[in-house]
């Protein structure tokens, strides 16, 4: 004899009528989705956090949103139609009304201080003051989820096109609300879908000091200077201990995003190479400390014109609003314009314009100069680079002492060819 089919008893014992109501909040909460991402986000910046279903699905941030979400429009489409006008009408205002009180709740996460939590205002602060303190150079955040690797974004978040997140600027506000472990649930079947929230977020303390340090070398004040002023500031900095001991590692002008990330492969304590491990006497343990020397302000403004800031006209990471989330990224603007041809009708000019789907990632891209090494200010006809002549002269004699003279011509890659290569062979190695 067969056995009997098992069926689901539980849903069969479900109401039709009951069965109907939960199949249409389904609709309306995928229609929402698709309203705010295929209408409402159109006309905002998307490169900052934008809001989820379970943040109109909770609190009062979008109560005309949540009423389109909560009224039955299915068979009165002039009444959904009004809705959604209204809704429309209001968003703007309060999508940035929002923007602002999770800023707040990212900084009263961290309002008592601890480790990392340096120059925090006084308690009973401005909403000014706060934001102001999350713009720090020095208010870094982590995400604890990374610590298991369970979190997609500081794992890999690596998109169709390879194009992975520049962490020192992803854990910056405000892009840090942007973060995928803090924002809420889009899920159309989730009853209670999540909103947003930093609770996986952590003070990133073993980096505040190295930043410090960069900003102080940039001539800016640690306790009041953003990372925004870091950026128009464009101070060109090189590493004091490589520039000691191995020259070749050391002969770039830097920008401080550049500078943190030379730290973390040069002097972390961490190979990041093990094909090719760092020799000891380059290695500071972990939380170590790096004296970077500012380039003089000829040199500097040198620095800057062979290599002068990207502006988002040149940004490398282009994304598309109009498919569902996560937002598909592309590496170049071709690939994007392309994408908007194939899948959105759109032609060459709409997308050159950014109409419709496309707009810079802030997320994902830091927006730093090409790499401009000392060499090439030398080749420029400058002789002096540094704030005083004892370390040009010093610079000068590691030159020599590597070349046998001060070269004329330089390796078209001089950092791929750097003093590391002794310490390759066998027997040399730290």
């Amino acid at each position: 004899m067969a056995p009997k089919k098992r069926g689901n008893k539980s849903a069969k014992a479900i109401p039709p009528a009951l069965k109907q109501a939960l199949a249409n909040a389904r609709k309306r909460k995928e229609s929402i989705v698709v309203f705010i991402r295929d209408d409402l986000l159109l006309s905002e910046d998307t490169g900052l956090v934008t809001p989820s279903l379970g943040d109109i699905a909770h609190g009062d941030a979008f109560p005309d949103l949540r009423a389109l979400l909560e009224a039955r429009l299915e068979d009165d489409a002039t009444e959904r139609a009004r809705l959604e006008q209204v809704a429309r009408a209001s968003f703007p205002t309060a999508l940035q009304a929002w923007r602002g009180t999770i800023a707040l709740q990212l900084f009263d996460r961290f309002a008592k201080g601890g480790p990392g939590m340096a120059n925090l205002p006084p308690k009973d602060a401005s909403v000014k003051q706060k934001l102001h303190w999350l713009s720090l150079a020095t208010t870094l955040f982590m995400c604890t989820r990374a610590l298991d690797g369970s979190c997609a974004d500081c794992a890999d978040d690596v998109d169709d096109d390879d194009n992975a997140p520049d962490y020192d600027k992803m854990m910056r506000y405000p892009y840090v609300l942007s973060h995928k472990c803090l924002r809420g649930s889009d899920s159309a079947t989730d009853d209670t879908p999540r909103a947003w929230s930093p609770a996986t977020l952590a003070p990133d303390s073993s980096r505040t000091r190295l930043v410090a340090d960069l900003v102080r070398a940039s001539g800016l004040d640690p306790a009041s200077a953003t990372y925004q002023d870091m950026d128009a500031c464009d101070a060109r900095l090189t590493c004091k201990l490589c520039l000691e001991k191995n020259l070749l590692d050391a002969d770039c002008a830097s920008t401080w995003w550049d500078c943190m990330g030379h730290f973390d492969a040069a002097h972390s304590g961490v190979d990041v190479n093990p094909v090719m491990p760092l020799p000891c006497e380059l290695r500071y343990p972990v939380g170590g400390r790096v004296d970077w020397v500012r380039l003089n302000p000829t040199a500097e403004a040198k620095a800057r014109e062979l290599a002068p800031r990207r502006t988002k006209d040149f940004g490398l990471a282009w994304r598309c609003v109009s498919c569902p989330a996560p937002f598909k990224v592309f590496q170049h603007r071709s690939i994007a314009e392309g994408h908007g041809l194939m899948w959105h009708g759109l032609g060459r000019e709409a997308v050159q314009r950014g109409e419709g789907f496309v707009t810079v990632d802030n997320y994902l891209n830091v927006d730093g100069p090409e790499l401009v090494y000392i060499w090439q200010l030398r080749q420029a006809g400058l002789s002096q680079y540094f704030p005083t002549p004892e370390l040009d002269a010093f610079y000068f004699k590691k030159l020599i002492k590597m070349f046998g003279k001060i070269p004329t011509t330089f390796p078209s890659r001089p950092a791929e060819k750097c003093a590391w290569s002794k310490f390759n062979q066998p027997g040399k190695r730290g």
